[in-house]
């Protein structure tokens, strides 16, 4: 009787398992959907460009920003 059990809950646990990859790939989907598309749509309607690409588009120049800047041991205690 004890080894027919042992089978059973290992039968269980596997369709258990199962299940929660799914459901996992499910929330995860409408999460995605749900929340972060219309967000990124959002703020795409909104005009924020963090990589500054309508920049980039428009002119010949570079939009890569120059630092030339010499770090000292005060620089790393406290950044700005």
């Amino acid at each position: 009787m004890n080894k027919c059990r042992k089978e059973r809950t290992g039968t269980v646990m596997a369709i258990i398992r199962f299940q929660c990859a799914i459901v996992l790939r499910i929330v995860l989907t409408l999460i995605f959907f749900i929340i972060l598309t219309p967000l990124a749509l959002a703020r795409r309607v909104l005009g924020h460009d963090p990589m500054a690409r309508k920049q980039w588009k428009r002119g010949t120049e570079s939009v890569f920003v120059n630092r030339d800047h010499r770090f000292t041991a005060e620089d790393l205690g406290s950044p700005k």
